[in-house]
């Protein structure tokens, strides 16, 4: 980890509480199909604590998700407020309940702040404080996954069975626009065969039209049965989680 504030988090509960959510957003021929095996979820009260000997007066703000208390050498103080320290040495924790979400703190100040060095406990195991890269801005907010979109256009469109099929040339996960004058159904597949067969097929979406709130899939082809070509126009916006990749150069 840098110098540079991040977010922080009892390690693991990050990618626990996120595997989570997308667990029970599963769904199966029109029916919510939650995971059918044991789900674990995010410890819901976490201890962060640090010793800092100061050699001089510093001040910090805690920011948190969750609600909560700065404890400084047996002195509380509130969540959100600017806390004055003197020199010499100084034990701070902070604790932080979220029975909704991942409870996680970001720490401004000069000299104290949530980078490097800080542990977190659950109050069975104390480790190194889990972050990660993407979550390093005081105003993001580590329970909300950001997406980037990026536009799809179909590559190929196919009359077929009674319908229009539309090929993406590319695995989408994300959502469709419609175009249409009237109600429209949805079939989507990972292959031609599975999005072709109407009555089957994992995800289909009825009476959809330009202004209904698609559900976000994971699709290459889309069947439209019951249209021909030239009556819709389907665009996909894929999502994606932005990666950052850092290495070093040995010379």
């Amino acid at each position: 980890m840098s110098k540079e504030a991040v977010w922080l988090w009892y390690p693991g509960d990050f990618e626990i509480h996120q595997g989570m959510l997308q667990n029970f957003k599963r769904e199966e021929r029109g029916m919510g199909w939650p995971a059918y095996w044991y789900i674990d979820d995010c410890n819901r009260n976490v201890n962060f604590k640090r010793h800092y000997d100061l050699k001089e007066s510093t001040q910090f703000t805690v920011l948190a998700k969750g609600t909560g208390y700065v404890d400084v050498n047996g002195t509380k103080y509130r969540l959100n407020h600017a806390i004055n320290c003197d020199a010499g040495a100084t034990d701070i924790q902070v604790f932080v309940g979220n029975v909704q979400g991942l409870p996680t703190i970001y720490i401004v100040g000069e000299i104290i702040k949530s980078d490097s060095g800080w542990l977190a406990s659950n109050f069975v195991t104390t480790l190194p404080a889990g972050h990660d890269i993407l979550y390093t801005d005081r105003n993001q907010d580590p329970n909300v996954i950001e997406y980037r979109t990026e536009k799809v256009v179909a590559k190929a469109q196919q009359a077929v069975d009674g319908g229009v099929l539309y090929d993406f040339g590319r695995a989408v996960n994300g959502t469709v626009t419609v175009k249409t004058n009237g109600p429209v159904t949805l079939c989507y597949g990972e292959s031609e065969t599975e999005a072709r067969d109407v009555e089957m097929c994992y995800y289909k979406q009825s009476d959809v039209t330009a202004t209904t709130k698609v559900r976000k899939r994971a699709f290459r082809y889309v069947f439209v049965p019951h249209c021909q070509l030239g009556d819709i126009e389907l665009t996909a916006m894929h999502e994606y989680i932005r990666q950052i990749v850092k290495f070093k150069l040995n010379i």
